[in-house]
């Protein structure tokens, strides 16, 4: 499980452990162990899968409602929640999804707040 934190998932320069924990991330999810990126974790696992990071794009504070959207609905994580939900939100930075990544939710802010890769590796932009 990777949080959140102050940093840019392209903060490399001021953080250089960004990007070996990025490669990290995906080591583990390609070699079938879980991963649960929240947040900065979440900016980090698109990263790693080949997405990109969005700097300033999407601010959300405070409690903010998401939708279940694509797969959503069958993931057994987030199949239990109804189709929409609050979750609390403390970000600015957002992702484009990697290629071949399940969009798993979205806000009226910013469409990508979850995804998943395969069965095993979970991104989600919010706090739980």
């Amino acid at each position: 499980m990777v949080l959140g934190g102050e940093q840019s998932a392209l903060d490399g320069a001021a953080y250089p452990y960004l990007p070996a924990l990025a490669a990290l991330m995906r080591r583990f999810g390609d070699s079938g162990r879980s991963v649960l990126g929240i947040c900065l974790g979440s900016q980090l696992l698109a990263r790693a899968y080949g997405g990109r990071n969005l700097l300033g794009e999407a601010k959300e504070f405070g409690w903010c409602e998401v939708q279940v959207r694509g797969e959503g609905g069958e993931d057994p994580v987030l199949s239990s929640v109804g189709e929409r939900f609050p979750i609390f939100q403390w970000h600015g930075d957002t992702f484009a999804l990697p290629d071949g990544a399940q969009p798993l939710l979205s806000s009226h802010w910013c469409d990508n707040q979850a995804f998943a890769w395969g069965d095993r590796v979970l991104a989600l932009q919010g706090h739980p």
